[in-house]
């Protein structure tokens, strides 16, 4: 679904992460809470709904498909407007051997909007914190967190990185993709 100005709008369908059991402490492993609620909005298109809380992922998060074409979703926090008041964050600590494509992976068709949360990316290399490759994607007030030892790329648009050999080159076919709003620190901004 997407909005007057062509954008991905969110859907009327709202899913909890904590329906799915997300406990959002920042210890609890909240993986395959994040993922069952991702595959049950790409269903039918969908918006996941992360209320306030960190949330730790020892995993890529990334929408199934019905291998040609993944349903629009959207992935929002609680804070539009403010994202740095009570916010949800998604705490990426993914294994250096790790061949994941990035903390969140939309190189598969389909659409998505992520909007109101932070990113905070602990991991041991420099993962994309988001890696769109056909996906059409609108990327709203997100703040994209590294740490002065980790200095992770915010948004991979395609393409691929030395760091990721076990990656088939992507190409960005995500057209109409927006970025816009986002805060960066210690992190490289966006690689289109």
């Amino acid at each position: 679904t997407t909005n007057a100005q062509g954008q991905i709008a969110p859907t009327n369908f709202w899913l909890n992460v904590k329906q799915f059991g997300a406990v959002g402490d920042g210890v609890a492993q909240d993986f395959i809470a994040f993922q069952s609620a991702l595959n049950a909005a790409t269903v039918s298109g969908g918006t996941i709904y992360m209320p306030p809380g960190t949330y730790l992922l020892t995993n890529s998060i990334c929408p199934t498909n019905n291998g040609t074409y993944q349903n629009p979703f959207s992935l929002v926090g609680p804070a539009p407007g403010n994202f740095t008041a009570n916010p949800a964050v998604l705490v990426f600590q993914l294994p250096a051997n790790s061949t994941n494509a990035g903390c969140i992976d939309l190189r598969m068709p389909g659409g998505a909007l992520l909007e109101h949360f932070q990113i905070l990316s602990i991991n041991s290399s420099n993962f994309p914190m988001v890696f769109i490759g056909q996906c059409q994607t609108y990327v709203h007030q997100v703040a994209f967190i590294g740490s002065p030892t980790n200095t992770p790329i915010g948004i991979l648009a395609g393409g691929t990185n030395a760091g990721y050999t076990t990656l088939t080159n992507t190409a960005f076919k995500g057209f109409g993709t927006v970025i816009e709003g986002n805060s960066f620190v210690y992190c490289s901004p966006a690689f289109l």
